[in-house]
Order: structure tokens, then sequence, then C-alpha cells
């Protein structure tokens, strides 16, 4: 866990958001019924695509088809923000407003998750920043200063992988 908000920004990763991942997300976000609706959209598709770039850098295979984020009911219907991982699961990539001290996880994507990953979206929408992992949650505020580093998430993932390994 991290003291404060202040150090978090210390540990996050940054990462640009291209333009090619803003117009998937605004392309997602069009024709919803309620402009609320089409800003969740757009900042859980910006957090999702975040995450599965950084993944792929650390080669890490993801299977984004089968996110029920990127599923045209599901998303539309659920608050979603979803990113399958190959042979593992998914996981949850949360979008946080810039400098919010919490982060909205609703009770929908509580089970059945690998973990949370916290993405700072920027106002801009051309940064995005890697706040934090926890492997679990049991509340809909997740506060930035119960999220571990990101390396934690390649451990947890590790682990997973590691353990399923050793059953199969």
């Amino acid at each position: 866990m991290v003291d404060n908000f202040q150090n978090i920004e210390n540990i996050a990763v940054p990462l640009p958001i291209t333009s090619e991942v803003r117009e998937i997300a605004h392309n997602f976000a069009a024709g919803q019924a309620t402009k609320q609706k089409a800003e969740q959209i757009l900042y859980n598709t910006l957090a999702v695509l975040t995450v599965k770039s950084y993944l792929e850098m650390l080669g890490i295979a993801t299977d984004l088809p089968s996110s029920d984020s990127w599923n045209l009911i599901m998303r539309t219907c659920d608050d979603v923000a979803d990113l399958n991982i190959s042979n593992l699961g998914k996981l949850e990539c949360r979008p946080l407003k810039n400098s919010d001290p919490s982060c909205h996880i609703p009770m929908e994507v509580w089970d059945l998750r690998l973990g949370y990953v916290v993405v700072e979206i920027d106002n801009s929408f051309k940064k995005a920043a890697l706040l934090g992992f926890v492997p679990q949650v049991a509340t809909e505020k997740l506060a930035v200063t119960h999220l571990t580093p990101i390396e934690a998430l390649i451990d947890h993932l590790h682990d997973l992988k590691a353990s399923t390994a050793n059953s199969a």
C-alpha cells in the first residue's frame, strides 16, 4: 500500500494513449442512450486498452475479443472494463479521472476477476498512468492509497500461471 496520492503518482507507470485507441473508445461510446453511459464506456475502453498495451510490452498475451468489455451488449448493459489474459482469466481495468482519490468498482465485477488495475486517464485523453493493483475488492470505492505498485500485478499473474501449470 502507498501512503498518499503523491506517492502513487511517483510510482505510477505513464503510458501514451494513441489516436487509434482514442478513436476506438469514442466509437464504442458513440450512440449510447445517455451522456453518462457514453462517458463510462469511453473511460473503460481507454483503461482496458492501456493495460493491454502495457501487458503486451511485457510479453503477456491477452485475448481482447473474449473480454466482456469488447462485447457490445455486455459493455452497454453493465459497467465492465475487463481484459482477458490468455489462459488465466479476466483482469478488471478500472479508470480513474485525473487526480480522483478513489476508483469506482461496481459490484458486478467483484467476482471472477484475477485482480484490479487502476488506470488514471488524463483530461486530454492523451496520457494514462497505471497507478497500481489489488488482487481483490469488497467495496465499491477503492482508495488509490490501498493500491500496491503495478509490479505486484506481474508477480500475481506469474504466480497464477505457475499454480495453473502445477495443477494441470
